[in-house]
């Protein structure tokens, strides 16, 4: 089994806290077995996503979810808010909440790396760099 790990993008955990730097997410068969520090992450294939923030995928069923995000940014929430309706808040709703939505140990390794801070400019969100289904590489720098 391949252990990936992800390191040097800023980390929205899908749980609404600020963005976070300097933790590696190490993904073991296609679940998140730990967000520990960049300094203590084990040995794997790294991938490296400087100037890039990773978070949860985004639940979506019917094409690009961005216009819904901003247009809830537009009429008052906050980005992260936003961002947070379309990952943890999706996942509950739909009852997976205890499966996917979040960077969390444990959780599906369902993730998504963009460029830039779409904790500060929702439109971030465009440029995707990884895309990541049960921990298997979709889409790669």
């Amino acid at each position: 089994m391949e252990t990936l790990v992800l390191v040097g993008a800023s980390l929205i955990d899908g749980t609404g806290v600020e963005p976070v730097r300097g933790r590696a997410v190490v993904v073991e068969g296609g679940r998140i077995a730990s967000v520990v520090d960049e300094a203590s992450a084990p040995r794997g294939r790294r991938i490296a996503l400087e100037g890039c923030t990773l978070l949860p995928g985004l639940i979506n069923f019917h094409g690009s979810l961005l216009p819904e995000l901003e247009l809830m940014v537009k009429y008052g929430m906050t980005p992260l808010e936003a961002i947070r309706s379309a990952t943890s808040v999706a996942a509950d709703a739909l009852g997976l909440g205890g499966v996917t939505g979040r960077v969390m140990p444990g959780y599906s390794a369902d993730l998504l790396a963009v460029a830039g801070q779409p904790a500060e400019r929702i439109g971030a969100l465009a440029d995707v760099r990884l895309v990541l289904a049960r921990g298997a590489v979709v889409t790669a720098p």
